[in-house]
C-alpha cells in the first residue's frame, strides 16, 4: 500500500506542464491528457507490480511528454523507453529534456528515434536495450479520431513480450468510444487476452479512462486489481456505511418513540362498560310510580337541593368521593 493521492500522482504533470507555459514553449495541445485519477491509478499499479517494471512510453508524443514525465517521477519504476516517429512534431522532445532537468528526475530516460520499419521491427531496437529482469509495460494513449487504425498496434505489442501488459486511455463510454470498441474486438472471449476498464473495479474510480490489456492466464494483474479495490471497501465504502447508519438511525428512533408512547399516559380514556339501566327506563319507572304531586313537590325540593349542594358539592364531598360517585353515575347512565 502506498501514501500517494490524486494530488501527489497528478503533481508531476502539473509542474511540468507550469513549466511549459512559463517557457511559453507549448503553442501545441496535446491530443491526449491524462486525468488525475489515472495517473493516481497506473502509480498504485506500478507500485504492487513484484518489480520494479520498465516502461516503453508509447503515449510520449499523444501526449507532448506529459506521460514520460509522469513515469519518470516515479520511484518504483525502473527504466522508461520512448519510441518516436522522427518524421512527427519533435519539439517536445526538447520540452522533455529540459523538463527532466529543471524537475530534477532521476530514473532513466532512453530516448529511441524510429524509422520507417513496421513496429515489429522497431521493437528489436527496444528490446535490445531492455532490463532482462525489469519487465515491459506498454503505455498506449490514442484519441479516438484515431482508433480505427489501433487494433493491428494492439494485436502487434501483446505479441511482443511473453507476458505483455497495455496501459490505455482514454477509453469512454459504452457505444461512445472507438477505442473500447477497438480494445474489445482485441479481447473477445475465444481470445488469449483480457481488458479491464479500471472505472468498473470501484465507483471511486467512476471517472477513470484508463483500461488495462493482459492475458487471461496472467495472475499477477486480477490480485493487484482486487488489492486496489479492497482499499475502498469496508469502513471506506461510503454508500454502504451511509446505508447501515441510516438503517441504525430508523432503528433506534422506531425504539425510541416506542419507549415513549410505553412510558406516556394514553390521551384517550379507556372505554367503559356498557350502563345496567338506561336513562329512559329509569325514566318511565319514576313516572308510573311516583304520582304528578308527588314529582313535582320533589322536584321543587330536589331543586333547592341541587342548588344547595352543587355550590357546595366540592367543598363537602371529598375528590375520592366525587370519583366514585361519578363511575356509578356513569355504570348506571352511561357517560
Amino acid at each position: 500500500m502506498t501514501t500517494e493521492t490524486l494530488f501527489s500522482s497528478y503533481q508531476p504533470i502539473e509542474q511540468y506542464l507550469r513549466l511549459l507555459q512559463a517557457n511559453h514553449q507549448c503553442d501545441t495541445q496535446a491530443v491526449v491528457s491524462i486525468k488525475a485519477v489515472d495517473a493516481f491509478l497506473m502509480k498504485q499499479f506500478a507500485a504492487y507490480y513484484p518489480v520494479k517494471p520498465t516502461i516503453v512510453d508509447v503515449a510520449a508524443e499523444s501526449t507532448l511528454g506529459t506521460s514520460t514525465i509522469f513515469w519518470l517521477a516515479h520511484s518504483g519504476v525502473q527504466q522508461v523507453i520512448v519510441p518516436y516517429d522522427e518524421k512527427t512534431h519533435l519539439d517536445w522532445l526538447s520540452w522533455l529534456q529540459s523538463a527532466k532537468k529543471s524537475m530534477a528526475l532521476d530514473n532513466d530516460l532512453l530516448i529511441l528515434p524510429q524509422g520507417d520499419a513496421d513496429l515489429s521491427s522497431r521493437w528489436l531496437d527496444v528490446e535490445s536495450r531492455l532490463d532482462p529482469l525489469s519487465p515491459p509495460l506498454f503505455v498506449v494513449a490514442v484519441p479516438e479520431i484515431w482508433a480505427n487504425g489501433m487494433k493491428s498496434i494492439l494485436e502487434t505489442l501483446l505479441t511482443l513480450v511473453p507476458e505483455p501488459l497495455i496501459f490505455l486511455f482514454p477509453i469512454g463510454a459504452i457505444g461512445r468510444s472507438t477505442l473500447l470498441d477497438v480494445a474489445l474486438s482485441t479481447c473477445l472471449p475465444s481470445s488469449p487476452y483480457q481488458l479491464t476498464v479500471m472505472r468498473d473495479i470501484s465507483f471511486f474510480f467512476a471517472g477513470s479512462q484508463l483500461g488495462l490489456i493482459y492475458k487471461r492466464d496472467n495472475h499477477i494483474v486480477p490480485d493487484i486489481l482486487r488489492r486496489m479495490g479492497q482499499l475502498y471497501d469496508g469502513n471506506f465504502d461510503l454508500l454502504t456505511l451511509l446505508e447501515k447508519n441510516i438503517g441504525w438511525q430508523v432503528a433506534h428512533q422506531s425504539e425510541k418513540v416506542a419507549h415513549i408512547q410505553h412510558e406516556t399516559v394514553p390521551l384517550v380514556p379507556p372505554p367503559y362498560p356498557e350502563p345496567l339501566l338506561s336513562g329512559r327506563l329509569i325514566q318511565r319507572g319514576y313516572r308510573a310510580l311516583v304520582p304528578s304531586g308527588v314529582r313535582q313537590s320533589l322536584w321543587h325540593k330536589s331543586v333547592s337541593m341541587t342548588t344547595g349542594v352543587r355550590n357546595n358539592y366540592h367543598k363537602i364531598i371529598p375528590l375520592k368521593t366525587r370519583l366514585v360517585l361519578r363511575d356509578i353515575r356513569i355504570l348506571l347512565l352511561g357517560r
